[in-house]
């Protein structure tokens, strides 16, 4: 009787243990600083960095994925902009998949010291459907850098994490000599050359 006593407590602490660590795991946020550009974007504690060698940051929460590339505005070719940019790169990943449609038109706004530029499709590949929601963020004048985020997944996703994904664009800070303590710090994998953007 006792050692059933005992037992009933020790499952009622796992259960409750167990419980408290969901919830932190659900308040909690992962700081990723790409250390080569100086630049940090805060996701949820439930995403994680797939520690991919494509992007220069990918993050999951194995509903959608999160794809980062941080570009040098130095490397723009002459007469270039972030703009043009942004649109072939859209366009390149998008001229891979099949039944391309628009979900939502260009649009730019600005939160803090950023301007955002959004475009949504939806695309096929492989048979399956997914939504892919483009975004160009351009720092203050004096960031030497600009990144283009994508997030992917299927429409009903969409629908719902809509609001999380503003948030983590939103989060998005040019840290040129800030304070980058307590960062998860993602070193570049590849370098993301005009050369290297041309051939992918």
């Amino acid at each position: 009787m006792k050692n059933r006593r005992i037992l009933y407590i020790f499952i009622v602490l796992v259960i409750t243990m167990l419980n408290a660590c969901n919830r932190i795991t659900s308040d909690s946020e992962n700081v990723y600083l790409i250390e080569d550009y100086d630049v940090s974007f805060t996701f949820p504690g439930d995403w994680e960095d797939t520690k991919g060698e494509v992007f220069d940051l990918q993050c999951t929460d194995e509903d959608a994925y999160a794809s980062i590339f941080v570009y040098n505005k130095i490397d723009l070719s002459e007469g270039q902009t972030t703009e043009d940019l942004f649109h072939i790169q859209n366009e390149d990943l998008l001229g891979k998949r099949e039944n391309v449609k628009l979900v939502s038109e260009e649009n730019t706004y600005e939160t803090g010291n950023k301007q955002i530029h959004e475009v949504m499709y939806s695309a096929e590949l492989d048979g399956i459907k997914n939504n892919y929601y483009f975004n160009l963020i351009e720092f203050d004048e004096e960031a030497e850098v600009f990144a283009w985020v994508l997030f992917t997944s299927v429409p009903l996703e969409t629908k719902i994490n809509m609001d999380t994904w503003k948030k983590i664009i939103s989060s998005a800070e040019y840290r040129k000599s800030q304070q980058t303590a307590n960062m998860n710090v993602v070193h570049k994998v590849l370098p993301i050359s005009r050369e290297y953007f041309a051939l992918r």
